[in-house]
């Protein structure tokens, strides 16, 4: 009987650390491509600038 009940908890505790790892990955994700974002727009206002530096 005890090993069904080690078994059960490690199933919750397996399903718990599945759902914990997806909610990482997909904040993982979401920070990863605001970062991309960011870092394009950051290359976006260097390219304005130096463009502009150049023809002043």
């Amino acid at each position: 009987m005890s090993k069904y009940d080690i078994t059960k908890s490690w199933l919750n505790s397996d399903k718990f650390v599945k759902r914990a790892f997806a909610i990482w990955g997909y904040m993982l994700a979401a920070v990863l491509m605001f970062y991309v974002a960011m870092f394009a727009v950051a290359i976006v206002i260097t390219l304005i600038g130096t463009i502009v530096g150049l023809f002043l």
